[in-house]
């Protein structure tokens, strides 16, 4: 469905990381548990075929660590983007 898009920006005193891809999308009800920790969207996967559930996790971690914020943005059947806005020191 085309190639993971990476956009980095500076949008005012804030540096814009945004990954954007055009998969399936994630439904309303997991969005605001994918940066728990070992939180799958489907239970059944196994660690060879789905991962740990810890990427966003420690993506999120990361942004709290730099006083920044992340935002999930997601559409079944049209994909995901996750946006992280860090602060940048004047």
């Amino acid at each position: 469905r085309g190639p993971v898009e990476l956009t980095v920006a500076i949008d005012g005193g804030e540096l814009v990381i945004a990954v954007a891809d055009h998969g399936p999308g994630i439904e309303d009800q997991h969005i605001g548990r994918l940066t728990e920790a070992f939180y799958r969207v489907v239970a059944s996967r196994e660690r060879g075929t789905g991962g740990l559930g810890l990427g966003l996790y420690l993506c999120q971690a990361v942004v709290d660590a730099h006083a920044g914020e992340m935002q999930i943005f997601s559409e079944v059947g049209e994909g995901t983007r996750i946006e992280c806005r860090l602060p940048v020191d004047a």
